[in-house]
């Protein structure tokens, strides 16, 4: 006990620290129950969440509770994790933690803490906790978001809400709509359908999604989310799927159901109503677990899907997997080493070891989510995965799975894009070059539109110079400011192209936009002028991007030149699908060594695989891809292979295999 308590305080391995806390979570009796307490309490980087997170492996501990409701009303991972244990608790001495929670009600008075507190008070077994509630939704001395986490909790609690929180239904704003869905949360179940063909949901917590993607580019709506609406279309057509449901976030008073009288072969769109403290950067909204989870239920009481799809590790994906189990349904997991390639490579740059991972883990819950990603692996009845160039190596290695030992779980299937739709606006481009040089009005959307008269506004020695185009999301991940950095440091790209990066919010930016900005504005003052070589351009419409990519191609009249280039500047892709749109447009591309582009960019001829993290090899790469453009017959060479293996259509057939091995139903011939 006292070796793992002195290796627990490690300050150069972190790792030992961390497995220390790991083991004393499971050393019985009061000393370990002190070490515990001292590492909630006072322990550096993330060991808090692991002591929170491995607590729950033990019985309740009146020297623990104190400290565990401490880290609950902070909130973060360490706060779910603590409000797991303490439902794990509850299920055995429900007074004990009921009397803590209360306690702390009386003396907290942070809005969000007692948000927490009466929400974990909510997941409590014992019949009294309902009294409670009840009181806490009636107060009007309390906070809307506290009265809210309560009325929620006896919406899960009672198959009738108390009179007086049922009569708040009838008023307007939060409150009369956490009435509302509490409500509904009352009502009883409708059974399965009993269609011949599947249900299939996916689902993608951390993005609002609509079928038009009008808000793709923005805050945490990007490649994934382009994706599941275009795939579940063309699930949708699939022989032997009846229905894809879509299901996205939503905001109170916003939440959509699954129309149960919607037609065979239909994708329903479904959201999940997450308050605004739950988080606007979804992938730091680990406490947003039980609204998720309640969410799904509700969703799921009312239409059950067959086979529930699970991207990413996130706190979407744990909420749908915890409901999916408790449910009975079927589950597929895209599996991809994140964090697990994370780790490797920055370890492999010199940038992570084993005293700085303490630090790192903090803010990126490294440990957490390789767990996660590895029991969802382990759990799914089908699992799916990205194309990669070694694959048996890289998954073996980096998440220790044998692929050759449970073959008939695992399927690799490349993402698809709607080739059809790219190449008929980049079509229209080419016409309007080849004729008068400049695209008729009508037949150019907003985007492009927007475009024009950006460039217009460049000084004229830019008008028509030709593009590079960068679209994704204003994280640092997508490495926009990379992009910028590498314009900034080379004076020599700068005069002979302008860099055009689409996404994000410019007139609200969330926390994570805004930080992407900072930097952009940080790499651009680095050198004179920078920004007269940059047109920010900002999310668009889905539907509108390939209008962009065939400008960059073909060019725009006198503002826009052809033969330029689009570049994806991101750490790694496990896929990469605006690579693939970008190819699939006959442009040249630049895009990250690590993950899946090195499986379909043919290095040297339809494109360069660089270090994306390195600025000179990027803008070398960026230089490169500009001059590749007029290579005779690469744009069509690129085209065609896309076409040929990367339609959406394709996707959709593999995976309609996968989704009836997963419900247990027979397969059946499928069209190629």
């Amino acid at each position: 006990m006292a070796r793992l308590s002195a290796q627990a305080r490690q300050t150069d391995d972190a790792l030992v620290a961390i497995a220390a806390v790991h083991a004393l979570a499971r050393v019985p009796g009061t000393d370990a129950d002190r070490a515990l307490v001292e590492i909630l309490e006072v322990g550096r980087g993330s060991l808090p969440e692991h002591a929170a997170w491995m607590a729950a492996q033990r019985p309740p501990s009146g020297s623990l509770l104190g400290a565990m409701v401490r880290i609950l009303g902070a909130g973060g991972l360490a706060g779910m994790h603590a409000q797991a244990t303490l439902a794990r608790w509850a299920a055995s001495d429900p007074w004990l933690i009921a009397a803590a929670l209360r306690g702390a009600l009386q003396s907290h008075l942070d809005v969000s803490g007692r948000r927490h507190l009466v929400e974990t008070l909510g997941l409590v077994p014992d019949h009294l906790i309902a009294a409670d509630l009840t009181a806490l939704a009636v107060d009007s001395d309390q906070p809307d978001a506290v009265r809210a986490a309560a009325i929620a909790a006896l919406g899960d609690r009672s198959s009738r809400l108390p009179s007086p929180v049922a009569q708040l239904a009838r008023g307007e704003g939060r409150l009369g709509e956490a009435a509302r869905l509490a409500m509904s949360d009352a009502t009883s179940a409708r059974p399965r359908s009993q269609r011949g063909g599947l249900t299939v949901a996916q689902i993608h917590l951390g993005a609002q999604l609509d079928p038009e993607l009008r808000r793709s580019g923005m805050g945490d709506t990007g490649g994934v989310a382009t994706l599941l609406v275009k795939l579940g279309s063309a699930l949708a057509d699939m022989p032997g799927i009846d229905r894809v449901v879509t299901i996205g976030r939503g905001v109170p008073g916003s939440a959509r159901d699954i129309n149960p009288e919607a037609p065979d072969h239909h994708q329903d769109f479904a959201s999940i109503a997450l308050a605004d403290e739950e988080g606007t950067a979804f992938v730091d909204s680990w406490p947003a677990r039980v609204a998720a989870e309640r969410g799904l239920r509700r969703l799921f009481a009312r239409q059950a899907p067959d086979v529930l799809h699970l991207r990413m590790a996130d706190v979407g994906t744990l909420a749908a997997a915890n409901v999916a189990a408790a449910m009975g349904i079927r589950m597929v997991f895209s599996l991809a080493p994140d964090p697990h390639a994370v780790i490797a490579s920055r370890e492999a740059s010199g940038a992570l070891d084993r005293a700085t991972f303490a630090a790192e883990d903090g803010a990126a819950h490294l440990w957490y989510r390789v767990d996660l990603v590895e029991r969802l692996a382990s759990q799914a009845d089908e699992v799916v995965l990205f194309p990669r160039a070694r694959l048996e190596h890289e998954i073996r290695n980096l998440v220790g799975i044998d692929l050759t030992a449970e073959r008939h779980r695992f399927t690799v299937v490349p993402e698809g894009i709607d080739v059809t739709h790219i190449q008929r606006s980049v079509a229209v481009r080419d016409v309007a070059a080849g004729e008068s040089g400049v695209p008729a009005e009508a037949s150019m959307s907003r985007a492009l539109t927007d475009l024009l008269a950006r460039v217009a506004e460049l000084p004229p020695s830019r008008h028509g110079l030709p593009l590079v185009l960068s679209v994704g999301r204003l994280n640092e991940l997508k490495g926009m400011a990379r992009l910028v950095e590498a314009f900034a440091s080379d004076a020599a790209l700068r005069a002979r192209a302008t860099l055009v990066i689409v996404g994000g919010n410019l007139d609200d930016p969330s926390s994570v936009e805004a930080e992407e900005l900072a930097r952009i504005s940080r790499a651009a003052a680095a050198a004179p002028g920078v920004m007269d070589a940059i047109v920010l351009l900002g999310h668009r419409p889905n539907g509108e991007i390939a209008d962009l990519l065939g400008a960059a191609r073909h060019g725009a009249g006198a503002l826009i030149g052809g033969g330029g280039a689009y570049a994806c500047a991101s750490r790694k892709e496990e896929f990469g699908l605006a690579i693939v749109e970008a190819l699939a447009a006959g442009l040249p591309v630049v895009a990250p060594l690590v993950g899946g582009p090195a499986t379909y960019v043919e290095d040297g001829t339809t494109g360069y695989l660089v270090d994306t993290t390195d600025t000179a090899a990027l803008a070398r790469g960026v230089a490169a891809a500009v001059d590749l453009s007029g290579r005779p017959g690469r744009a069509a060479h690129a085209a065609d292979a896309i076409a040929r293996r990367y339609d959406i259509s394709e996707m959709a057939r593999i995976l309609t295999a996968v989704y009836r091995r997963a419900a247990g139903r027979p397969a059946q011939r499928l069209a190629s």
